[in-house]
């Protein structure tokens, strides 16, 4: 799975939970290294993009977005986790109007 992926996942696991993500910053990249033994860079980056009001993509990055979105959407579907779900297609709408 992505970084951008399990950056998805752990925003909309965060929405759901009400948990507030206010920092993104390098320690925080840190935390989810830890959680999913991956670049805290990538993470960070990814979920800040996530997070921040984006006005325009590259045509490379609104794809990888296009399947990171979708392979975290395929992930709360095996866990039928409808609240994630919503996330998705709320993060899906965001994007797809860039």
């Amino acid at each position: 799975m992505s970084n951008t992926a399990l950056s998805i996942i752990f925003y909309a696991l965060a929405k759901t939970s009400g948990m507030h993500l206010n920092k993104i910053d390098a320690p925080f990249g840190g935390l989810l290294m830890s959680l999913y033994g991956s670049s805290p860079d990538s993470l960070q980056k990814a979920l800040k993009l996530i997070t921040c009001k984006v006005t325009s993509l590259s045509p490379h990055k609104q794809t990888e977005l296009e399947k990171s979105i979708e392979e975290a959407r395929i992930f709360f579907t095996k866990l039928e986790f409808p609240q994630g779900l919503e996330i998705i297609d709320h993060l899906e709408r965001k994007f797809r109007r860039l």
